[in-house]
């Protein structure tokens, strides 16, 4: 796993994100049609879903951790930090991530995190911070995870085709990679200096 994480790590590079975010979202283990899932009339999902976790900027995702069962979401944030080729300036996180330790977390780095509380909560010094001096407006940028997300799966599909954990990471790992690099091409192809004397 630590080469293919590299491999993630390369793709993203190293230019530097004044925002960034974390989010965690599903994939399904299976492919089959929705009408052969009402057919067969199971109560329960084929299989658990796999839960994926990302780290992402604008268009680019630093770093993942993907998990065969799922686990809070206040779990993967030092691994996706440590994981990352860079760090955001600013963090945006939404409530399921609501932490004082993770305030913390990024604090100890010289960073910044935004993150919405939950029920009204008043335990924790970044908390009450967040309380008290919340930027919806930087809040805002969070989008970039949602963007990240809804790009993977259009690209490829909300489901793994490989059966073994092994394989649906390496599966996984390979459409970031894709997905870093289309990016990449994007910016260059559209930095190019003949285009622009056109």
């Amino acid at each position: 796993m630590w080469l293919k994480n590299k491999l993630v790590s390369l793709s993203a590079g190293l230019e530097p994100a004044e925002y960034g975010a974390i989010d965690s979202t599903g994939l399904s283990r299976t492919n089959a049609s929705q009408h052969y899932t009402k057919r067969i009339d199971r109560k329960k999902p084929i299989k658990q879903p796999l839960k994926l976790s990302l780290y992402t900027t604008k268009k680019r995702i630093l770093s993942f951790r993907l998990r065969a069962k799922a686990r809070g979401d206040t779990k993967d944030i030092k691994y996706l930090t440590k994981h990352s080729p860079i760090l955001a300036q600013t963090n945006c996180l939404d409530k399921g991530y609501d932490s004082n330790p993770i305030h913390a977390h990024f604090r100890d780095q010289g960073l910044y995190s935004i993150i919405p509380i939950r029920n009204n909560g008043k335990r924790g010094q970044y908390r009450k911070e967040m309380k008290n001096y919340f930027d919806h407006a930087q809040y805002w940028e969070r989008n970039c995870a949602e963007y990240n997300n809804s790009s993977i799966k259009r690209r490829f599909g909300d489901y793994v085709r490989s059966v073994k954990f092994c394989t649906q990471h390496a599966e996984v790992a390979a459409r970031i990679i894709i997905h870093n690099l289309k990016s990449f091409l994007f910016r260059l192809f559209h930095q190019s200096p003949s285009l622009q004397q056109v």
